[in-house]
C-alpha cells in the first residue's frame, strides 16, 4: 500500500463525493466513500509502478517493434 501521508494529501471530498488527485492537476472519481477512493488510488499507483518497471526492463530499441503487425503475426 502507498504511504498514509501521501494518500491523505491526495484524497479529498467535494459535495459528498470522494476523489483523488493525480499528476497534471487531474482528479479521479467520484467515489461514494473515502475507503473506495483510497482503494482506487492504491490500485492506480500499483498499475503505474508496474508500467514503470516494465519500461525499465526493456531497452527502448526493443520496444519499437513490439506492437507492429509483423511482430504480432510471429
Amino acid at each position: 500500500m502507498i504511504e498514509q501521508s501521501k494518500t491523505s494529501e491526495r484524497i479529498f471530498e467535494a459535495n459528498g463525493q470522494w476523489f483523488y488527485r493525480i499528476r497534471g492537476e487531474q482528479n479521479a472519481g467520484p467515489y461514494a466513500s473515502r475507503t473506495e477512493a483510497e482503494k482506487a488510488l492504491t490500485k492506480f499507483v500499483r498499475k503505474c509502478r508496474g508500467r514503470m518497471q516494465f519500461r525499465l526492463r526493456l531497452p527502448t530499441d526493443k520496444l519499437s517493434g513490439l506492437f507492429t503487425k509483423d511482430h504480432a503475426a510471429a
